[in-house]
Formats: C-alpha cells, structure tokens, sequence
C-alpha cells in the first residue's frame, strides 16, 4: 500500500510540474512613436530629408520572470529578432508559478561571446557575427537616406562589441501584471538620430564608445505598452 501511495505521489508531482503555459513578447519598432514598416518612407527631424529602412534585426537572450526581485523563471535560448519576419518570440514556463516582472539583455553576454561562434540564431551565417575579437552585433539597421553623402545614400549601423567599458548589451526591467502571459515592448528604432551628423555619420560597424553611446540611446527608448 504504502508503495502504491507513493508512487502515485511521484505521479501527482510530475504531472503536476509538467504542466506549462505559453509566453510571448511582441517587439515594435518604432519612429516618431509610430510603428516602422520596412521599405516605408519617413521624413527626418529637418522635414527636408527622408529615410527607410531595408533591414532590422537584433538579439534578444537572458529572459527571465521574476517575483518581487527574485528570479522564478530564466530562459537559456537566444533569439534573433528580424523586422522582415520575426518580431515576437513564444517560450514554454510552468504554471505553478507566481512572477510579476519580465527582463532581458538585449544583445549577446560576455560568456557566450568568449566561446566559439554557435547554431541556430547565433549561427554566423545570420550575418551578425563579426570576429572571434569583436563577436556579435547586437543590433543591426540598415537602409537609404537622402541625406546621407555617399554615393548610393545607404546607411549602415552596425552596432556590437562586449567588453569593457564599450559593452554594447544591456539589461531591461518591466513591471507586468500579476501572472500576465504577454508583453508589447516598443522601442525608437533612431534613438541616437540627435547625437549624429545624419549627412556625414551614415556608417558604422566597429566596437566603440561611438556604438556604446547608441546602445545606451536605443536603451532610454524602450517601453512596456499597456
């Protein structure tokens, strides 16, 4: 008997532990607090100049629920967001717990960096690795611009690098409902446009304080939507 009741202990437990609920986070992209479409055309502060974007991708890795400042739930996976065709993300977590805030690290961590270039979303054949030195980019936005000097008016942002005091990665903290099973997250897209010479500064793809200082402009933009 005892056997038994035992048995169906262990039973009771593990179906009870297995049971999960779905999670999303929904990105939006955004320009002058409206929702950026790829390929569309915007208009610059100067309301001379127009800008659109071809391309949008960035990391987003280290997710974890939380309970009143204590983790309840961390995801291992790294994900690749792509305005063309992946801007929400869904993961498994049980239902037996109670967590009532949301972070995650936009970008790729040291730990990861340091070792070879990996599979799936961190596979290089994404375009966002540079070297085994320089490692991911974390963020990635690319277009035309009428204002930009060069010849074909592309610009490119290539922002990355892990180390030190030019780390580009960094952490986001949201608030949620009780138990709330989505989040909306919006972000300005051309954060660091004010702190840029738009006809001249339409490049950038190396590790740097330059990078540093658009990371931590992208990072003020970030909202929860209610």
């Amino acid at each position: 008997m005892k056997q038994v009741l035992s048995f169906l202990f262990v039973l009771y437990w593990t179906f009870t532990l297995a049971q999960t609920q779905t999670f999303s986070i929904r990105f939006e992209p955004t320009y002058a607090a409206k929702p950026v479409v790829l390929n569309n055309l915007y208009i610059l502060p100067n309301g001379n100049d127009s800008f659109q974007i071809n391309l949008l991708k960035f990391y987003v890795s280290n997710i974890a629920l939380v309970q009143t400042d204590s983790i309840v739930f961390t995801n291992p996976n790294f994900y690749l967001v792509d305005a063309q065709n992946r801007l929400s993300i869904y993961f498994d977590i049980p239902e037996n717990i109670q967590f009532n805030a949301l972070e995650l690290l936009i970008g790729i961590d040291s730990t990861i960096q340091e070792n070879s270039p990996l599979s799936g979303d961190l596979d290089p054949i994404n375009g966002m690795y540079w070297t085994w030195q320089s490692g991911y980019i974390h963020y990635k936005l690319e277009g035309k611009c009428s204002a930009c000097l060069n010849n074909n008016k592309q610009f490119t942002f290539h922002i990355g690098g892990y180390q030190g005091i030019d780390a580009t990665q960094y952490k986001l903290s949201f608030n949620l409902p009780t138990n709330h099973l989505s989040a909306q997250l919006s972000f300005d897209v051309f954060a660091f446009l004010p702190n840029m010479d738009v006809a001249k500064e339409c490049k950038l793809m190396l590790p740097g304080a330059k990078a540093k200082l658009y990371a931590q402009e992208i990072k003020k933009s970030w909202k929860l939507k209610k």
